[in-house]
């Protein structure tokens, strides 16, 4: 397993050829061939590559045919929650950033364009692919009564 979380499983999904190509050559250049990765021109492709493939990390393009970027994160949702979920788009609207953030994308990205748009890009998914959750609470609380404790243990 800690083979896995050193060498995450990351997809992209994008229906323009070259950028699939570029943008996936790039990150696993990037990332000293740590991240496995796999690509899908369409959501189907996706989707199947899902049945063979557990993936740490889902990379998706917004305007595609047929199946678009945010029904596929909807699907992903409902199919694979434990996918962290990304759009990378080149249309970034604010109407777009807020549909996508709220069917279960962790980021909203614009396409980078320059070698330091694709190194800030980079770091942001590497942070998110590598990211694990921590169990139990963790912080500070101060004046907390027992009501209180017993209402945040019951809705954790």
């Amino acid at each position: 397993m800690s083979s896995e979380k050193s060498q995450p499983n990351v997809l992209f999904v994008d229906d323009e050829p070259d950028f699939l190509r570029m943008v996936t050559e790039t990150f696993h250049d990037m990332s000293g061939g740590r991240w496995r990765m796999h690509r899908a021109g369409s959501a189907d492709e996706a989707l199947e590559l899902l049945k063979q493939h557990r993936m740490d990390l889902g990379v998706v393009d917004i305007n595609m045919p047929l199946l678009d970027g945010v029904q596929l994160l909807r699907i992903l949702g409902r199919r694979h929650p434990d996918i962290k979920k990304v759009t990378l788009t080149g249309f970034a609207t604010e109407a777009k950033r807020n549909e996508c953030l709220a069917n279960g994308a962790e980021l909203f990205i614009e396409k980078p364009r320059t070698i330091q748009g694709f190194k800030s890009v980079f770091a942001m998914l590497d942070d998110l692919a590598t990211w694990t959750p921590q169990q139990g609470f963790q912080g500070m609380l101060r004046q907390v009564g027992l009501n209180d404790v017993i209402q945040m243990e019951c809705l954790g």
